[in-house]
């Protein structure tokens, strides 16, 4: 509904005469508004994809594009300059790595990390055992 009273008003504030250009091509062509809807759209699409994946600012005509994935789930990521293709490189890398120490855990195999924790962790000694109290040897007499 807000889009109707936006179009009134973009109407509303035409000219006469660009008003009857409107009206005599949209007669011409029974499909004309749909026609430039559809062009509208595709037209934001492209913009909308034209952005870089790391900071998206629009990209400029020479621009990087790397397409990664496995076959059946390949994606595409379109950069701005090698800032930013290191930045996602390096944001890749280190997935990669979290992915592979979770694997790791999973399969009980421990990271290098986890065993330089270990190794450093010194051992415990066993308690020592108190000295019971009075009470409690008295009470180990009686029952």
């Amino acid at each position: 509904m807000q889009a109707i009273q936006r179009l009134e008003r973009f109407l509303a504030g035409l000219e006469e005469e660009e008003l009857m250009e409107i009206l005599r091509v949209s007669g011409e062509s029974k499909e004309f508004l749909n026609n430039e809807l559809k062009k509208e759209f595709t037209r934001r699409r492209e913009q909308a994809g034209q952005r870089c994946t790391v900071c998206g600012n629009v990209l400029p005509e020479s621009s990087f594009e790397l397409v990664f994935g496995s076959p059946e789930f390949r994606r595409k990521a379109k950069l701005c300059g090698k800032d930013c293709v290191s930045y996602f490189l390096e944001s890749i890398e280190s997935y990669n790595e979290l992915l592979k120490r979770k694997s790791e855990r999973s399969n009980g195999h421990r990271t290098e990390r986890e065993e330089k924790d270990v190794q450093k962790k010194p051992e415990k000694k066993p308690a020592k055992k108190r000295k019971k109290t009075l009470l409690e040897k008295m009470y180990s007499l009686f029952f």
